[in-house]
């Protein structure tokens, strides 16, 4: 989790409803945004052009910079505890005094000259 301000933002992903470790949902980015410290969910902001945020219980994958921007970073791995990979691993962001990812701004870690992916 991540506070900026008065709002407090929470990464998720979604697990099945029978309780089995299976994450329904990998091609989509989710985050809980809740007014600090009142926790009350105010909205859920997502993106479809990476995965979830983090890596399966080991990071939040959340970081605040100097300037005040929120950066995430999603993981394609497989050894990263999702069921499919389908979607590039990447980084996203949401820039300082706004509530949504920033739809001009995506870094496809597995499109750049080194190739990779985050785990």
């Amino acid at each position: 989790m991540m506070q900026q301000h008065h709002k407090l933002f929470v990464s998720f992903h979604k697990w099945t409803a029978d309780g089995a470790c299976k994450t329904p949902d990998t091609n989509r980015t989710y985050l809980a945004m809740f007014p600090y410290p009142k926790f009350e969910l105010e909205k859920i902001i997502t993106d479809d052009r990476t995965r979830p945020i983090g890596i399966n219980g080991r990071t939040t994958g959340i970081i605040s910079t100097e300037n005040k921007n929120i950066h995430s970073f999603s993981s394609s791995a497989l050894s990263s505890g999702f069921t499919s990979a389908c979607k590039p691993s990447g980084i996203l962001r949401i820039k300082n005094d706004t509530t949504e990812f920033n739809s001009r701004y995506f870094f496809d870690v597995e499109n750049v000259p080194n190739r990779g992916k985050i785990f």
